[in-house]
């Protein structure tokens, strides 16, 4: 799934290893894509058919959540949209409902989740049951609320999948099996319980659509994150400055000279910073020849933006 970077620009891709129980990262710049390593949790502990589940970012990018097929929780955990980390995590166990009135067998296999509009709300679906949990009741036998079973016989009932906030705000469900025909939806998805107005195959396509699941649904319309100083993210947003600013040698292994006829003019400030905005190296310095030498040996092997004074430029680590 992906999530709208803090500098307004790239994206974060978050992917779920298999049976690692890691997170993977990904930063997509418009004109690139970086491994940006992972982040190990504890639990759930991933099994051979969680691949099956849905991802999802809260609407602001502040919160990060998955269900997986075969593990009856909802994990839930804060995210950074400047540095990407996953903290805070937090497991709710999902009610277990049979799959129909007088079914015997129990509905475990979940594969939906998606945020309210407000953030207030997580839906999640299993197959055949629709459950809401509202992150704002810290009492667990209150907080669940059952929102709907399946609405025909177990033989005949395309299950659901996954879900996602549609551009006017309702939150509509796939079903799989068959040749599906409709998506069901979340008419009003910021109200409690049964106010929230689930429709059942209510947004209809011409037969036979074989229409499974909604298009992936990140927020478009989420912009950058004015309270944190997070740049740049992307080679595109770095200025080709020429003259006023030469590095070299570009790629470097051992050292860099940076180059300007404004560096004569009084203290300077030099920042190396990674492509995620983390500052790795700062200083200060005064030149009377315009040029001055700094170290990147400590430096591992990758692309990072130097910044001095205003004068920007992308160099390369051999």
């Amino acid at each position: 799934m992906a999530c709208r970077h803090a500098d307004g620009k790239s994206w974060w891709l978050l992917k779920m290893g298999k049976k690692d129980n890691q997170i993977y990262k990904f930063i997509i710049t418009h004109d690139s894509i970086y491994d940006y390593g992972s982040q190990y949790f504890t639990e759930p502990i991933f099994g051979n058919s969680d691949s099956y589940g849905q991802l999802t970012f809260s609407p602001d990018g502040k919160e990060y959540s998955y269900v997986m097929a075969t593990k009856n929780v909802v994990f839930r955990a804060d995210f950074d949209r400047c540095s990407g980390s996953i903290s805070n995590p937090r497991i709710y166990n999902i009610p277990v409902n049979n799959r129909a009135p007088g079914v015997a067998i129990v509905d475990t296999f979940n594969s939906g989740v998606s945020y309210s509009p407000n953030g207030r709300f997580l839906y999640v679906n299993a197959w055949y049951n629709l459950y809401q949990l509202d992150l704002d009741e810290p009492d667990s036998s209150l907080a669940w609320y059952h929102v709907a079973n399946m609405d025909t016989t177990y033989d005949q009932f395309q299950n659901w999948t996954v879900q996602y906030i549609g551009p006017d705000g309702k939150i509509y469900i796939g079903h799989r099996n068959g040749f599906s025909t409709a998506f069901s939806y979340i008419a009003n998805p910021d109200v409690k319980g049964a106010g929230c107005n689930f429709c059942p195959k209510c947004l209809q396509f011409p037969s036979p659509a074989g229409v499974n699941t909604p298009p992936c649904m990140p927020n478009y319309a989420l912009g950058k994150d004015t309270t944190v100083n997070c740049w740049p993210m992307g080679i595109g947003q770095v200025e080709q400055q020429a003259p006023l600013l030469m590095v070299y040698p570009n790629p470097a292994a051992t050292t860099l000279t940076v180059e300007s006829e404004g560096l004569k003019q009084g203290l300077n400030e030099l920042q190396v910073h990674n492509l995620m905005g983390q500052c790795l190296h700062k200083e200060t310095f005064r030149s009377a020849t315009g040029r001055h030498v700094i170290s990147v040996q400590g430096l591992p092997a990758g692309v990072y933006i130097l910044k001095v004074n205003n004068m920007v430029r992308r160099v390369v680590v051999e």
